[in-house]
């Protein structure tokens, strides 16, 4: 997805909700979590699967991948970024931590873990 190719072409639509041009890769990806999911919500093993699909993928190439979260995040997504190797910057939200997101996506790119 993040490199290109048919897959990212097929599924833009469903990814964004507005796009326009070609989408031949990425130059950097920022996640932000939405939440946690309890195991009674039907559709978070649905969740935990494009999850762990994505961050599989990203870890596979030698983009630059932060995970983000705002003052206000409860439980942080620290841990879960860290878990997976991810870069993390808090408090997006702020100044600081805008200027965060900028040197740690300017950075050294990620190296695959496998």
């Amino acid at each position: 997805m993040a490199l290109g190719g048919r897959l990212a072409k097929q599924e833009r639509s469903a990814l964004f909700d507005s796009f326009s041009g070609d989408l031949d890769g990425v130059d950097a990806v920022v996640i932000a979590r939405s939440g946690e999911r309890s195991g009674d919500d039907p559709g978070a093993k649905f969740v935990d699967d494009v999850e762990k699909g994505l961050t599989a993928g990203m870890d596979a190439t030698s983009i630059p991948v932060v995970g983000v979260e705002r003052t206000d995040t409860k439980p942080s997504h620290v841990s879960w970024y860290r878990d997976r190797g991810i870069a993390s910057v808090d408090d997006v939200d702020d100044v600081a931590g805008r200027v965060a997101l900028v040197f740690a996506l300017a950075g050294r790119p990620r190296v695959p873990t496998a």
